[in-house]
């Protein structure tokens, strides 16, 4: 499941990137900045990608003594694999987010700023450059709390023992948490960034929403922050409730994910293709 979707979105992505490359001069493409239409779809692409590394699990951090049935002080000979999948996860996941995003947020600052030089009686031109600094810094700071975490407190591979029997385990449960205890408030400053990217986009969204959607294509901009949202909040309780089967908890978690990338890039990309070809 988790594969198909990730080539679902592979596919749709790429799709979407050479559409946009192909019709490039034509001016339903052209006023919507082809650089961010192109870096959305890869944003969505990586987003959906995150799913790969939640699947990845292994055995124990530790080798298994035999006669034991203990964890000795060896390391287990692929946990730098999955140490990796585990720290994987949100950067992929993350810097996609943040690539998407910050390209929707950097086109509605630019609607703001035409329809604030408009409101004013005054003519203005907003190119692509003007507001790539937006782009910069939103990426950036993203990365920079990646590095954090990356080398503070990185998400580590472990597998606990639910229940044993004759002093050997029958049942485990393997999961990824930080090296450090504190770890977790390492995961706030991202998730909170991209919560008051979120916000803000919904704001300047409501603030142009007088400009015309033929122009301004603010209404699927306004539909794809929405609908991020509304993910969030029907996913995070279900995936409470599903914490406790690792079968099911995976499977919403690759849906959301699926859902996050594959609901923006179909609300940005269809539209203008039904104006352009039909």
């Amino acid at each position: 499941l988790g594969y198909s979707l990730v080539a679902l979105q592979g596919v749709f992505s790429f799709t979407c990137i050479f559409w946009t490359w192909y019709f490039v001069k034509r001016a339903i493409v052209k006023t919507s900045q082809p650089i961010f239409l192109i870096m959305i779809a890869i944003g969505c692409f990586m987003i959906v990608l995150s799913i790969i590394p939640i699947g990845i699990q292994g055995g124990y951090r530790y080798v298994i003594d035999d006669n034991t049935g203990l964890e000795t002080e060896e390391l287990n000979d692929n946990i730098g694999r999955l140490d990796a999948a585990c720290m994987a996860w949100p950067w992929v996941y993350f810097l996609g987010f943040s690539l998407t995003f910050s390209s929707l947020f950097a086109k509605l600052w630019r609607i703001k700023k035409i329809f604030s030089a408009g409101a004013n009686f005054q003519r203005t031109v907003v190119q692509a450059k003007d507001v790539y600094y937006i782009i910069i810094i939103l990426v950036g700071l993203n990365v920079a709390f990646m590095l954090i975490w990356q080398f503070v407190a990185p998400l580590q591979w472990h597998r606990n023992v639910l229940d044993t029997a004759f002093g050997f385990a029958i049942e485990s449960v393997g999961e990824c948490r930080p090296k450090n205890t504190w770890g977790w408030y390492l995961a706030i400053p991202p998730v909170a960034f991209e919560i008051i990217v979120l916000i803000y986009s919904l704001i300047i969204a409501y603030q142009a929403r007088k400009v015309p959607s033929g122009l301004a294509e603010k209404k699927w901009i306004l539909f794809s922050v929405v609908a991020i949202f509304e993910l969030a909040l029907l996913g995070v309780p279900i995936l409470v409730i599903s914490r406790d089967n690792s079968s099911t908890y995976y499977f919403v978690r690759a849906v959301i994910l699926f859902l996050q990338g594959f609901t923006v890039s179909v609300l940005i990309f269809l539209p203008k293709m039904f104006m352009l070809h039909l």
